[in-house]
């Protein structure tokens, strides 16, 4: 069934309402009418599906134009609708007043029926392109959703459950040795289940900075081999059963940075993780730390991830920091959400640096972290 667009006409003087929509009517849209701002918000209150496109003038009785907007605005469900004003007025503070409040055109009255047509038919295109936007935005942020759901989050969910069943059902036939292991899996299983849930938490803050507090910068770090002997530590063993190479150089002359250590340890822990993932047997990566000054004097700590894994297709490099986004995920199924590089990219930003990458296909990677240096 074909859609048929639907245009509320707000206008006081009845002769002018008919008119257009007379003229609307011909052009196959649907049309429905009031005569003021109140009786505008009545009628959106009761269709059963909202107008694509508002015509309102401005100087109405009761509610004027204006004020009708802003009620317009108000509402989740109508704040997209786009919104023409009609006005005898051709002043360019009264358009400035519109446009504030979130108007997307005017026509000044007397117009032409062509003006008019013209108008709608632009702002409907627009408002149609938008909406396919969002749709298709919508329909790929699912499917890297669903997909994530499938890889990632049933895997560590088979270990989990399945070894509890068996330990429900074969409790009595099982030794010592067989429960460590199925415990060592039950607990790999849920500590990845753990650790990708987190990720999600942390980038949906990151995306919608719901609680900048939670990002308040307030740990010196000054004796990197203190801060990332942990991280290094674990990379150490990561590197041992992964069968590559893990090699670290920290330089002490490196500045001071001012951070939370938790969202620290993650940037380079998203980075390595990265590394590590995209290698290959009997490969590389490796963590430099080292002081840093720019062109115009600024001193920067400086971190280092270099790998000589996959590298990263040209196609790719514009959206390697995007949310959930995976160059070759479905060629070569690294584990893995897709949002580690987004996460280092969004907590990197909150302490004033940045990342910028330089990559090969098969040669391998290296990403580049600068931290501005602290003087308290």
């Amino acid at each position: 069934m074909m859609y048929t667009p639907k245009i509320l006409v707000v206008e006081n003087e009845r002769i002018l309402l008919d008119g257009i929509r007379e003229i609307l009517e011909r052009e196959k849209y649907e049309v429905i009418t009031a005569e003021n701002g109140y009786d505008a918000l009545k009628v959106l209150d009761h269709v059963d599906r909202p107008p694509d496109l508002i015509l309102s003038d401005i100087m109405m009785p009761g509610m004027d134009g204006y004020d009708f907007l802003k009620e317009v605005r108000k509402q989740t469900n109508w704040i997209h609708i786009p919104f023409i004003f009609l006005t005898a007025k051709s002043e360019r503070s009264d358009m400035n007043v519109g446009r504030l409040l979130g108007a997307d055109d005017y026509l000044t009255k007397p117009f032409m029926t062509d003006e008019l047509i013209l108008a709608v038919n632009a702002k409907l295109e627009r408002h149609k392109q938008i909406r396919d936007q969002y749709q298709s935005d919508v329909a790929e942020l699912k499917d890297k959703i669903m997909t994530i759901l499938h890889h990632e989050l049933r895997t560590p969910l088979t270990y989990v459950i399945g070894y509890s069943d068996l330990l429900k059902t074969s409790s009595d036939q099982i030794t010592a040795d067989e429960l460590r292991t199925m415990l060592g899996r039950i607990d790999s299983g849920a500590q990845r289940l753990r650790r990708l849930i987190e990720d999600f938490i942390l980038l949906v803050e990151l995306e919608t900075h719901n609680d900048p507090d939670a990002f308040h910068l307030n740990f010196r770090i000054d004796n990197y081999m203190v801060s990332l002997d942990g991280l290094i530590e674990r990379y150490l063993e990561t590197a041992q059963h992964e069968s590559l190479h893990f090699i670290y150089e920290i330089d002490p002359a490196t500045p001071p940075i001012l951070s939370n250590s938790t969202y620290m340890i993650k940037i380079l822990d998203c980075l390595l993780d990265n590394a590590v993932k995209f290698n290959r047997d009997g490969g590389t990566f490796a963590l430099y730390v080292q002081p840093f000054t720019s062109r115009n004097g600024n001193v920067y700590a400086c971190f280092q991830v270099v790998d000589n894994g996959l590298g990263i297709e040209d196609e790719h490099m514009p959206h390697i920091f995007e949310p959930f986004y995976q160059a070759t995920r479905h060629e070569n199924e690294h584990p893995g959400t897709g949002s580690g590089l987004a996460i280092a990219k969004g907590l990197a930003e909150l302490h004033g640096g940045k990342i910028t990458c330089e990559s090969a296909v098969d040669e391998g990677s290296s990403f580049t972290l600068l931290i501005p240096a602290t003087k308290k």
